[in-house]
């Protein structure tokens, strides 16, 4: 994968985009290998460019909380790195894997490249205005409004009452503090009762938006 496939780097010339790979590391790793624990200062961005890495946190017990999943094209590590913060969670090979990895300085170099840092800023606001609208759908009490906040997020952003859900249903689990049986069995419930349709497994028709903003703004 190129580095100007992926929206972020697509400003940068020939010249940077061989500048860059010149001076970061590529990692492989295999399925369930720990990438960058918890306590470990980042250093680095990094971008996935094959496979899927999953963000998680792990318990004594054994058990795991999966916290969002990072695709092919996706970068993290964005804001950590020129905070000298540590990694919040375990990043889990999820599948086989590459990843690359751009040093701090290298960033700084080709921060240089105007239109590559508006680039780079609009990406890191759009991760912010998603944490906004994650960090609304955990303070609802049910995962059937979280569920209904989801829908009508993509709604909002796609303009369509028939939407794509753009993941499957056990990342949107990951994505609103569930898990996928219980993600599943809410959007039969919201069917069932006339509230949605669902058209296959990546598209579901929105029928009453009435009913679904009810169910958001239930006490």
């Amino acid at each position: 994968m190129d580095l100007r496939d992926i929206r972020t780097f697509d400003k940068l010339s020939e010249g940077e985009v061989k500048y860059v790979k010149r001076n970061s590391r590529l990692i492989k790793i295999n399925k369930n290998e720990i990438l960058y624990s918890p306590n470990e200062i980042c250093e680095q961005v990094s971008v996935v460019l094959k496979g899927k890495l999953k963000v998680s946190k792990l318990f004594p017990s054994g058990k795991e909380q999966i916290l969002k999943y990072l695709q092919k094209g996706d970068t993290f590590g964005e804001t950590l790195v020129f905070l000298k913060a540590q990694y919040p969670a375990y990043v889990i090979a999820d599948t086989t894997a590459k990843i690359l990895e751009i040093p701090k300085r290298v960033m700084l170099e080709i921060f240089d490249n105007k239109a590559f840092l508006i680039s780079y800023l609009e990406s890191i606001s759009k991760k912010v205005l998603n944490l906004s609208n994650v960090i609304e759908m955990l303070s609802m009490k049910t995962i059937k409004q979280r569920v209904a906040r989801y829908l009508i997020n993509l709604y909002n952003s796609q303009g369509s009452n028939v939407i794509n859900l753009m993941k499957s249903k056990k990342q949107i689990a990951a994505d609103i503090g569930s898990v996928r049986e219980v993600v599943s069995r809410t959007f039969s419930e919201l069917e069932r009762n006339g509230v949605i349709k669902l058209l296959d497994r990546q598209h579901v028709e929105i029928i009453d938006f009435e009913k679904l903003e009810e169910i958001i703004l239930k006490s």
